[in-house]
């Protein structure tokens, strides 16, 4: 059985994880510049679990600069809000999202999907992986692929979240019906070396 969200492999006790994920981890991950990312990721974290925020340089993966976005996590009430977001993502929105509730970016009907990747990625901590079919709540056909990365605060515990989103093609959208559209396929990967699984 694959080990839900918090309860994969333990750690060394001084935050450290018994086995460091590593860009082997992430085959599933097609994208160049998303694996660019990673790459940037896994350089910048040193001999912690993971980077603090202050530690990645989003001018590392330049390309990707337009399709970042970065979310802050407030463990008491659990709102995610966004700190950060490219020209291509506000686009999508209509608008800048700096500054909003994910609650208030994402319309409610793929709230739920959406708020439950950013936990697994954040209580994790874990890499999230999607492929297929992106911004569900659309009824327009966007296909890409989307990572996200959870990024430490300066106690080292996961408070950020950034991610990126690729898409086929270009950023113009194609109406399609929702039988054409590939459905999203999302994986799970523990920054602490447990075993990648899969959730809707």
């Amino acid at each position: 059985m694959m080990a839900p969200i918090g309860e994969g492999e333990g750690g060394t006790g001084d935050g450290r994880p018994d086995r460091r994920v590593g860009l082997e981890d992430l085959a599933h991950v097609q994208a160049g510049p998303l694996r660019e990312l990673a790459t940037a990721w896994l350089e910048a974290r040193g001999e912690a679990a993971m980077p603090q925020r202050r530690a990645f340089d989003p001018l590392s993966v330049p390309a990707l600069m337009p399709r970042l976005w970065l979310c802050a996590h407030d463990p008491g009430t659990g709102r995610f809000t966004y700190r950060l977001a490219g020209e291509q993502i506000n686009s999508v929105y209509g608008g800048s999202i700096r500054g909003r509730d994910l609650a208030e970016v994402i319309p409610a009907s793929g709230l739920d999907i959406v708020e439950r990747r950013f936990r697994a990625a954040i209580e994790g901590p874990a890499f999230v992986h999607v492929i297929g079919r992106i911004y569900l709540q659309s009824d327009r056909l966007l296909v890409g692929e989307r990572l996200i990365l959870p990024l430490a605060d300066e106690a080292g515990g996961a408070r950020f979240l950034l991610g990126a989103t690729m898409v086929e093609g270009d950023w113009h959208w194609d109406t399609a019906a929702p039988d054409v559209a590939r459905q999203p396929h999302a994986t799970v990967t523990p920054i602490a070396g447990g075993p990648a699984y899969e959730m809707s």
